[in-house]
């Protein structure tokens, strides 16, 4: 699939079954962002926003999860996949508002009888969650800057250079000599590089935006 996407990065399908892939793994950001780019190419795939709901339905973010499940009915009011899962969204959201904070530290239910650490549920996250979640976001900062190093280099280094080389053989009127076909087929390897040098850094920034939706936006 990953080959696929790579291929035909305007495929919604490739896309959309990269993110199955993705879910099944367990692999919630990337899910989100593979169903994010499907809705993109194809606006009106119902499958994907229903899709899309369930992964954020199982992280806990139930107001995003919520959204999905209407847009899919929007598009398919028959959807019947989708009307389980906005029930369910719903049903999360309002055990969600009968949940308390007592005076005294601990997260308590309507009912009295589930009684979690406050310092466990901080951020709607516990301590071994927090320190997994920073982990994940030193890696995709880090990819996400090398990706960006990367592509400035490779403008700077290599397409400038060639760029600049082209034009002055046109403007010394050589056109159709050797070099200035060398100097050509330069300037069009280093254009096919720089296409995937931004394929890659967009893919990054992709990954880090599902990752503060994951969470439930960037504020979080």
């Amino acid at each position: 699939l990953l080959k696929g996407v790579q291929r035909d990065p305007n495929s919604a399908a490739a896309f959309y079954n990269l993110g199955i892939a993705y879910k099944r793994q367990g692999q919630k950001a990337m899910a989100i962002s593979a169903y994010r780019e499907a809705i993109r190419l194809q606006p009106r795939l119902a499958e994907a926003y229903q899709n899309l709901g369930n992964v954020y339905l199982d992280s806990g973010n139930v107001q995003q999860a919520l959204a999905q499940f209407k847009r899919a009915l929007e598009i398919k009011p028959d959807f019947d996949r989708a009307k389980r899962g906005l029930e369910k969204a719903e049903e999360a959201r309002r055990l969600q508002s009968q949940e308390t904070f007592n005076p005294f530290g601990r997260l308590v239910g309507a009912s009295g009888t589930q009684r979690i650490k406050l310092d466990e549920v901080q951020g709607g996250m516990s301590a071994e969650e927090r320190h997994d979640d920073r982990d994940q976001l030193r890696t995709i900062m880090h990819a996400l800057r090398t990706a960006s190093q990367d592509l400035r280099s490779h403008v700077y280094d290599q397409l400038i250079p060639a760029l600049d080389e082209v034009q002055g053989l046109v403007a010394k009127g050589r056109q159709s000599s050797v070099s200035f076909n060398d100097a050509h087929a330069e300037l069009r390897e280093a254009t096919r590089k720089l296409a995937k040098l931004r394929r890659q850094l967009k893919a990054r920034v992709l990954k880090l935006r599902a990752h503060e939706e994951l969470l439930g936006g960037p504020d979080k």
